[in-house]
């Protein structure tokens, strides 16, 4: 199925930094055209969604049963799923201002744009389907959800309810189950140079102690917590402190022509020297559902990873060294201090990176094996930061030196 893209403003809503100066417009459920719904539903259904980076949406829109027009009123709505009371936004589609059809779905432009802050957690509601216009419920559904480059996390659960209001009621089954209402909203560009930001809502870890969430490490704040700041191990029991690995969904591609210099700049600490003793990065150009569930435990970690190899490490507490090992981990040792910023470059060839990975090891250098520095071997990653720079192909490399002699070529015949 082809993913209905167009450009449009750069919203001054959207924080990131990037290179690229326009949004794309990204369907979020996308059914084909032609579909045909199975079921007779005149109540509301909804499925859940959260929003990983500021964003905004500019159509609502509903399913049309057969692709061949509606025969009556389908009302299509956003609620926030945390107050409930009153939708954010509505539309109706009727036989007579049906809006346009794009797939399976008519979608219509909002009056005014609907700006959803980062951590948004909404649900897209539709009503008013009956014999005719029937909604779309099966176990092996054709319609597919769009990230937008992991401007929103789909959190998978559907819902019913009574038309009119929110849908309380959840549904047991498949994930995305519906085929009923829909939206247009800012997916983020591509990324050719700079910030890379992060999603906390599709963070994952092995584990996490409690009130220490992997999602912390890219909240933004670097500043230790009891409240809870940073993404610490689990609580160590007896000589026994776990190895982690947690994994980070970029928002938007990483996208390079050959190869790009990453650089991480990751703070650890607070606590007592709650530093990190051993770790390894590798990055995936894997497609955003196939890992990053948003679970700080247990969390779905897997995906075709590259380990990289670093290029440099080093630390802001001058006493701290950091070696790069034969596995391609980098071992923190010397002195230590409460809170350090790692400074890690390294290189990649993927065309497209949609993820990084961060694993936390042990070593008989650290109490209990680490993986952390502090007295009993724990650690608390403050904030998890990454930047990237293309590198130059060789061929213009060569057109820049060339270019470079012309110009001082003609310099010296001028004189």
């Amino acid at each position: 199925m082809t993913k209905r893209v167009r450009l449009v403003a750069l919203s001054a809503a959207m924080l990131f930094v990037c290179t690229t100066s326009s949004l794309m417009a990204v369907v979020s459920y996308e059914v084909p055209t032609g579909t045909v719904g199975s079921q007779n539903f005149g109540g509301s259904l909804g499925m859940d969604f959260n929003v990983a980076f500021t964003t905004t949406i500019t159509e609502l829109g509903v399913f049309d049963s057969g692709s061949n027009g509606l025969s009556s009123t389908i009302t299509a709505y956003i609620y926030d799923r945390t107050n409930t009371a009153a939708p954010l936004a509505t539309l109706t589609f009727s036989p007579g201002d049906p809006g346009t059809l794009v797939g399976g779905t008519r979608f219509k432009t909002l009056g005014a744009p609907l700006v959803l802050p980062k951590n948004f957690q909404g649900t897209i509601v539709a009503d008013g389907f009956n014999g005719v216009d029937l909604n779309g419920n099966l176990a092996v559904p054709p319609w597919t959800v769009n990230t937008g480059n992991g401007v929103l996390g789909f959190v998978g659960s559907s819902r019913f309810g009574t038309a009119g209001l929110f849908p309380a009621t959840a549904d047991g089954g498949p994930v995305n189950r519906y085929a009923a209402g829909s939206f247009v909203f800012a997916g983020a560009p591509d990324i050719t140079s700079g910030n890379i930001p992060l999603g906390g809502i599709t963070a994952a870890a092995t584990g996490s102690q409690g009130g220490f969430p992997v999602s912390a490490a890219v909240d933004g704040n670097a500043t230790p917590s009891v409240g809870g700041t940073g993404w610490a191990g689990a609580i160590p029991t007896g000589d026994n402190t776990p190895p982690a690995t947690a994994v980070f969904e970029a928002i938007g591609d990483v996208k390079t022509s050959s190869q790009t210099q990453l650089t991480f700049n990751i703070i650890s600490g607070g606590f007592g020297n709650h530093t990190l003793g051993r770790f390894r990065l590798s990055v995936t150009g894997d497609d955003r559902s196939l890992f990053a569930d948003g679970l700080a435990n247990n969390g779905d970690v897997l995906a075709n990873w590259v380990e990289l190899t670093p290029a440099s490490a080093s630390s802001s507490n001058a006493s701290t060294v950091l070696t790069v090992l034969g596995d391609n981990s980098i071992l923190a040792s010397g002195g230590v201090a409460n809170v350090e910023t790692y400074n890690i470059t390294a290189f990649s060839s993927l065309p497209t990176i949609t993820g990084f990975r961060i694993e936390l090891l042990e070593d008989p250098s650290f109490v209990n094996n680490g993986p952390g520095r502090a007295s009993n071997g724990n650690w608390v990653l403050l904030e998890f930061q990454v930047s990237h720079v293309p590198v130059p192909e060789p061929a213009s490399i060569m057109m820049v030196l060339l270019s470079g002699a012309a110009l001082l070529k003609r310099r010296r015949q001028a004189a």
